[in-house]
C-alpha cells in the first residue's frame, strides 16, 4: 500500500469515527443510545494515532517529492482530525476523572 492510499483510508476512518463520536456523545435529552466512556476513549486514541501517522507520512512525501495539492489536502485533513481526536480524548479523560 502506498502512502497516498494509507492517507486516504485513515482520513475516511477518522471522519467516520469523528461522526460516530459526535452523534453518540452529544449531550441531549435522549440518552437511549450511548457508547461507554472507555470505548469512546479507545476510538479517539486509535484514530488519533493512525491520523497522526498518516499526517507524518504526508509531510515526508511533501518534503521529498515537492509540493502536491493532494498531499497537502491529505496532510491538513489528517492533521486536523488528529487534533480534534486528541482534544476529544482529553475531554473524555476529564469527564472520567470528575465522576
Amino acid at each position: 500500500m502506498n502512502n497516498t492510499a494509507f492517507a486516504w483510508i485513515t482520513l475516511g476512518i477518522g471522519l467516520t469515527v469523528s461522526l460516530v463520536l459526535l452523534a453518540f456523545t452529544a449531550e441531549n435529552s435522549n440518552m437511549a443510545l450511548h457508547i461507554p466512556l472507555l470505548t469512546i476513549l479507545l476510538m479517539s486514541e486509535f484514530c488519533f494515532i493512525v491520523n497522526t501517522a498518516a499526517a507524518v507520512s504526508c509531510a515526508r512525501n511533501l518534503i521529498s517529492q515537492g509540493f502536491d495539492k493532494i498531499q497537502l489536502f491529505l496532510l491538513l485533513g489528517n492533521l486536523l482530525l488528529a487534533v480534534y481526536l486528541l482534544f476529544s480524548g482529553m475531554k473524555v479523560w476529564q469527564g472520567m476523572s470528575s465522576q
